[in-house]
């Protein structure tokens, strides 16, 4: 696990990279699949891809890329949409200070 800078023990395979205020978390790290294995396996490369989301891909023992699935990618520009829009932002960070009083929704509307 990477912490501001400092490399920290991970655990289960997760790792953490803090950049600032962003955290970036890296899943599936005992994944990794080299280049060369990459390419005489696209396939079994996708089925992986399908199955854990993202696989780390390395060359010469250094992870240098990584293999999104769809599913995950989509849900990472889905992200970075929502974190566009300021008023939601600000929404959430007044949730998170405990400024926002919840209310029941009427079951009839």
């Amino acid at each position: 696990m990477i912490r501001q800078g400092k490399i920290t023990g991970g655990r289960r395979g997760l790792g953490n990279l803090t950049l600032g205020i962003w955290e970036l978390y890296i899943l599936n790290m005992k994944n990794i699949v080299s280049a060369t294995q990459g390419q005489a396996g696209f396939s079994n490369l996708l089925k992986q891809t399908r199955v854990h989301g993202v696989v780390p891909i390395s060359k010469n023992g250094r992870v240098e890329a990584f293999m999104v699935s769809r599913e995950k990618m989509a849900s990472i520009l889905e992200t970075l949409e929502l974190q566009k829009n300021s008023g939601l932002m600000e929404l959430v960070k007044q949730d998170r200070a405990g400024r926002v009083i919840y209310t029941e929704v009427p079951s009839e509307i």
